[in-house]
């Protein structure tokens, strides 16, 4: 198996958790601290201990705070020498294990920002650290996400003599499904959130056990898989073949592949004459089918097909990712063989977890009804998280309440893999659209994403809220987003 490619307290503790502040307490921007960095190593909060104060002068210029919350939920804190008077928090990938700063280059914008290692220490890969560990796994799922959050505005007022006016998350991933907990669970917490690529429904981990079973046989032998990389190039070409002009440009990029309907008879059989790289037989064919489509248990549904187009290179990460999940926080056995488990008892076996670590609650009556304001953005080629995932799940929000739209936007980058890359345009200041959403009111009905390679914009298009779509106009430059019109 190629190696995997990297990405991206509950129980004897007090859960003090600092009050939310709402209110905007100032209108200032540019603010300057009112207390040295250093004096903050003195501030005593209940539960944190702060571990390090040290003004940082290189770059923007800052003060940066380590600390410890609870048994062991550690955090980092920067706080620049001029405020904008807001706070940003990053959330972190795969199992987390590190404080990963996704929201750190916010720092030369004016904001105080902040991370979690979400209460363990570890690989982003690996999930040893929950077994038979409850408050781990507490802290992981959504509260050191939460305590962190108000430990953070309780150091930003000692610091500035103030609350933030405005409080963001920004997350991809494992980040998007914090993102998404902490406007179901934490509504106060923030003002603006955007939730990349998220994992709403856990069940995601079976699917990937589903297609390890299909693509690894062998739990022994990780290097022996039913169809070769060469043969998944292969399909991924067959598809662009039938699907990529349908929306009349020739660019390697399906821009809505619900339009794409594969015809699987067309793929070349392997016989002796033919190369194995560019063919396939009938069990491979059947188990390529079984790769894409949806997850199905007891006759219930549980997982959405993955759109066609989806990137093929996903299956060492849905192994690793998979069978860590299973065997430390589902099973809680480190000798669990993911080859011979049928799921004939997965609802009890994933009941626990479920209920702990899933966002898949349609309920946002208390975020939206403070001002809250949700951004999901979801590539349509990612090869992990299934598109259709949020696609559905914003379905399902819609069909609870109507004026979804008010608070949530779901917007669709067609050819963008997880949480960027691929051949489409995914470059864009997500941060800034919120921002402008939640201060100024003004949803963005249209944004230009861009492609960026060598430093140069090469490619830009324009992107709508679901279920709107850009269409080319059928004679522009298909790389200039004013070729492109909505689809009415």
């Amino acid at each position: 198996m190629k190696k995997v490619i990297a990405i991206f307290n509950l129980i004897g503790v007090v859960l003090f958790v600092f009050p939310t502040v709402t209110a905007q307490v100032s209108t200032m921007e540019n603010v300057d601290p009112c207390i040295t960095c250093e004096l903050l190593m003195d501030l005593e909060l209940p539960d944190v201990k702060i571990t390090s104060a040290e003004r940082i002068a290189e770059g923007a210029s800052h003060c940066r705070i380590l600390g410890v919350i609870g048994r062991e939920i550690k955090f980092e804190i920067l706080l620049p020498d001029k405020w904008n008077a807001r706070f940003i928090m990053g959330g972190g990938g795969g199992f987390a294990g590190s404080i990963q700063g996704v929201a750190r280059s916010r720092l030369n914008e004016g904001y105080a920002v902040s991370g979690t290692d979400t209460g363990h220490e570890g690989d982003i890969f690996e999930a040893d650290w929950a077994l038979n560990n409850m408050e781990r796994q507490v802290n992981y799922a959504h509260l050191a996400v939460h305590r962190t959050s108000g430990v953070s505005k309780a150091i930003i007022k000692e610091y500035y003599g103030q609350f933030p006016r405005y409080n963001y998350f920004i997350g991809c991933s494992r980040g998007g499904n914090q993102a998404l907990i902490e406007a179901q669970l934490y509504p106060e917490d923030f003002d603006g959130i955007v939730a990349g690529a998220p994992t709403a429904i856990t069940s995601v981990f079976a699917k990937f056990i589903r297609n390890s079973q299909i693509i690894f046989p062998n739990p022994d032998n990780l290097d022996i898989v039913t169809i070769s990389e060469a043969q998944f190039e292969f399909l991924q070409e067959a598809i662009l073949e039938q699907c990529d002009e349908i929306d009349g440009i020739k660019d390697n990029i399906i821009n809505d592949p619900h339009n794409c309907k594969l015809n699987y008879s067309g793929l070349p059989l392997c016989s002796d004459n033919i190369e194995v790289k560019t063919c396939f037989t009938m069990e491979q064919i059947d188990n390529i089918k079984i790769l894409f489509a949806g997850l199905t248990i007891q006759g219930k549904k549980v997982y959405p097909e993955y759109p066609l187009g989806s990137d093929l290179d996903w299956w060492d990460l849905q192994y690793t990712l998979g069978t860590e999940w299973f065997k430390y926080i589902v099973l809680n056995n480190p000798e669990w063989n993911y080859s011979t488990y049928n799921f004939s008892d997965y609802f009890n076996d994933y009941e626990l977890a479920y209920s702990i670590h899933n966002a898949a609650s349609t309920n946002y009556n208390a975020f939206s009804n403070r001002g809250g304001r949700l951004i999901i953005y979801h590539g349509w080629n990612d090869g992990a998280i299934s598109a259709n995932e949020s696609i559905e799940y914003f379905e399902a929000i819609k069909e609870t309440d109507p004026s979804v739209d008010n608070y949530l936007k779901l917007y669709l980058l067609p050819g963008v893999s997880h949480c960027g890359g691929g051949p489409g345009p995914s470059d864009v200041d997500w941060v800034e659209i919120i921002r402008n959403w939640v201060e100024n009111g003004n949803p963005s009905d249209r944004i230009i994403v861009s492609k960026i390679e060598n430093d140069e914009v090469v490619m830009t298009r324009p992107i709508y809220p679901y279920p709107r779509i850009a269409v080319y106009d059928g004679s522009g430059d298909p790389n200039i987003d004013s070729s492109f019109i909505e689809n009415k």
